[in-house]
């Protein structure tokens, strides 16, 4: 399309539709990508309060050594659908107790223990 051929007033509209258009879908994408980046990062924050609240709560009961107590509270974390897998060492560093879905190889099977990873 040449635009030449067309008077001034036809080649400003098309100039302010084509400017218009190009910062409507720029803005869409920033705001789409920056969205994306706000929920993952409000996710990992909520997972680690999550952690840290069942974390508080597991330690009364393995101070008594008391197991039962140990897996009701563990299991809060079985309630969560996107907690992939927890695990309790005890002194010895093997697992005291352990919730995983779909049969997932426990992290002492993975990495060992003291390897601490961040996700932030």
């Amino acid at each position: 399309m040449r635009l030449n051929k067309h008077s001034i007033t036809s080649q400003m509209v098309f100039s302010l539709v084509s400017t218009s258009l190009f910062i409507v879908i720029l803005g869409t994408l920033f705001q789409v990508l920056y969205n994306i980046d706000h929920e993952k990062r409000a996710f990992i924050r909520e997972s680690a309060l999550e952690a840290d609240l069942i974390v508080d709560l597991v330690t009364a009961p393995l101070a008594f050594f008391d197991i039962q107590g140990v897996e009701t509270n563990l299991q809060r974390l079985h309630e969560n659908k996107d907690v992939l897998m927890a695990v309790i060492y005890d002194p010895n560093k093997k697992p005291l107790t352990a919730i995983s879905s779909a049969h997932q190889l426990l992290p002492h099977a993975i990495l060992p223990l003291g390897i601490m990873l961040s996700f932030l």
